[in-house]
């Protein structure tokens, strides 16, 4: 995959408000990969880095991406989301109908989301540079959500 095709499921499924930190298959590398569902690899071991599924090591590498490289972006897209809004509680979440409302309740989530996903992107970008890719400026702004 180039970067741009990378790029534009990101920034579509940011734009769209299908770019969900709480969901793997709708997160950074869930929608990077096409909407799989990888929680497996998200949590105990996989989350070092270790242990992660042969399954997914070879869906990885079909992608163009390491398991190391797919566990630093995602850890890198959450750590700015969980430092801002927080990592609520399993039961805060049921209680209040999935964790995604919990964090779009944050006064900063919008402002977090945004700074996540362009850290992230350049990440990504940076890891297809490294392998030899040419990457032209591709220009971003800001979603606006409308409200009801």
């Amino acid at each position: 995959m180039k970067y741009e095709e990378a790029w534009q499921k990101i920034t579509t499924a940011y734009v769209n408000d299908k770019l969900n930190p709480y969901m793997p298959c709708a997160c950074f590398i869930g929608n990077l990969l096409g909407n799989i569902d990888w929680a497996e690899c998200r949590w105990g071991e996989a989350w070092k880095g270790e242990g992660f599924p042969v399954k997914f090591h070879d869906y990885f590498a079909l992608k163009g991406y390491s398991p190391r490289e797919i566990i630093n972006m995602e850890n890198n897209f959450l750590r700015i989301i969980y430092e801002g809004v927080g990592k609520p509680s399993l039961f805060d979440a049921i209680a209040k109908n999935g964790m995604i409302n919990i964090a779009r309740e944050h006064p900063d989530y919008e402002d977090l989301l945004y700074k996540a996903m362009v850290s992230t992107l350049e990440m990504l970008r940076q890891i297809h540079i490294a392998k030899g890719e040419v990457i032209d400026e591709i220009p971003l702004r800001k979603r606006e959500l409308q409200t009801a």
